[in-house]
């Protein structure tokens, strides 16, 4: 199916008198332009003037009628071909329909059998990991594949895990053990929980100050960028202070 021109295109030029009307126009605008009026023959220049004005309206008016007869051809074609155009819309529409709903389907089973897979690793696991937050942010990226997925899962969960392990081989003891485990398992960062706990240690061993009565309080106002676990310990560590903050979102 092609586009075929029936009879080949051939714009012909518009052919009317005009030498002839340059000729009898150019002493008489010569003529004109030098004329100087007078009561005598101010009627005359009147009478001269519309009969200009009158040739330069007919030619006017037939400039436009040419047109229209000219373009009379193309605006036929356009109509037509929008019209061929129209019909191809719809076949086109329904199609990018069916291929959305197949590429909506196509990534609802991809994160379905991620999810399986999950679920299956975890049944040898005791720690209740997030699916959400070790799943890429690209999975459904038609370059990802299942597979490459599912590996990265996996490493995931054993990092997590391994994570788990050594955060509680160093601090089961310690009263801060449940408020470092809580900050790695918010964002999985080993180093803001190993951070978090080293806050909490060394705030432990700090002296307390207390304040007297007419001791004055004082506000400041910080911007802290970081991850959503450095933030949950500084946040745990300002609660363990005393601090009184706001949470700005």
């Amino acid at each position: 199916m092609e586009f075929k021109l029936t009879k080949p295109i051939t714009p012909a030029p518009i052919e009317f008198n005009a030498a002839e009307l340059r000729q009898e126009l150019e002493p008489k605008l010569a003529y004109y332009q030098t004329l100087v009026v007078t009561p005598d023959s101010i009627r005359d220049a009147k009478d001269d003037r519309a009969k200009l004005r009158k040739l330069r309206d007919e030619l006017d008016l037939r400039r436009k009628k040419v047109k229209r007869e000219y373009l009379a051809p193309l605006e036929s074609f356009e109509a037509e071909v929008k019209s061929i155009t129209e019909m191809i819309d719809a076949p086109i529409a329904a199609i990018d329909e069916q291929i959305k709903a197949y590429e909506e389907q196509a990534r609802a089973d991809k994160r379905a059998a991620l999810k399986a897979h999950f679920d299956a690793a975890m049944d040898a696991v005791s720690v209740p990991i997030d699916f959400d937050k070790i799943l890429p942010p690209k999975w459904g990226n038609k370059t990802e594949k299942t597979e490459t997925l599912c590996e990265h899962i996996d490493n995931e969960i054993r990092r997590i895990c391994k994570d788990l392990v050594e955060l509680e081989r160093l601090y089961s003891g310690s009263p801060h053990w449940t408020a470092v485990r809580e900050c790695y398992m918010q964002g999985y960062d080993r180093g803001a929980a190993l951070a978090y706990a080293a806050t909490l240690m060394q705030a432990e061993q700090e002296p307390v100050v207390v304040e007297g009565e007419d001791e004055p309080r004082i506000t400041g106002a910080f911007r802290v960028t970081g991850t959503r676990a450095q933030i949950v310990a500084l946040r745990n560590f300002m609660k363990s202070r005393g601090l009184e903050f706001e949470v700005i979102r």
